[in-house]
């Protein structure tokens, strides 16, 4: 039985379900969907909510160093405390390998107690 009392909406990407309607997800997997959707979404992107997002993709194009893992880990963290409240973050990571970051955030469910991580690629612009 899916834990209801976590939320419900529709799966990310967006998807056709079995019976021709919109794919929902829920619970554990509804919030593992929603951490990814608060990074990738840029500020001001959505109408209705310009203060939505991370702003992590105004940071693309700056040099992989260091400093930009630093402003990456610093603006997840921000983003994922004010809009995803169902979850106790432990640690947000960014992991460099070439041209490509990870984002990685470890977090507790606050509603069940369950430890669980997301991680969401970013690519920087510097070339290798």
């Amino acid at each position: 039985m899916p834990e209801s009392f976590l939320g419900t909406g529709w799966a990310f990407p967006v998807q056709v379900d079995g019976r021709g309607g919109i794919r929902l997800s829920d619970g554990e997997e509804d919030i593992r969907e929603a951490v990814g959707i608060v990074l990738r979404t840029r500020l001001g992107e959505r109408v209705m909510r310009p203060e939505f997002g991370s702003g992590l993709a105004d940071l693309v194009f700056d040099p992989n160093d260091a400093a930009l893992a630093g402003r990456i880990e610093f603006l997840a963290r921000k983003a994922l405390e004010r809009w995803e409240p169902r979850v106790l973050l432990k640690e947000v990571r960014a992991v460099t390998g070439g041209t490509r970051m990870e984002v990685d955030v470890s977090y507790v469910v606050r509603q069940t107690n369950r430890e669980d991580n997301v991680v969401v690629p970013f690519f920087s612009g510097e070339l290798p």
